[in-house]
């Protein structure tokens, strides 16, 4: 659940998740996110 509540934030934000994983190592995950330029 905690993964979803992230997702949909940033999405909300016009930003994206990224996940990658390999077996035995762990995953890693990466949120980019628009620069905001006032």
């Amino acid at each position: 659940m905690g993964l979803f509540v992230v997702k949909s934030l940033v999405e909300r934000r016009g930003g994206r998740v990224e996940v990658s994983s390999s077996p035995g190592k762990g995953a890693s995950f990466v949120v980019r996110l628009p620069k905001v330029v006032s």
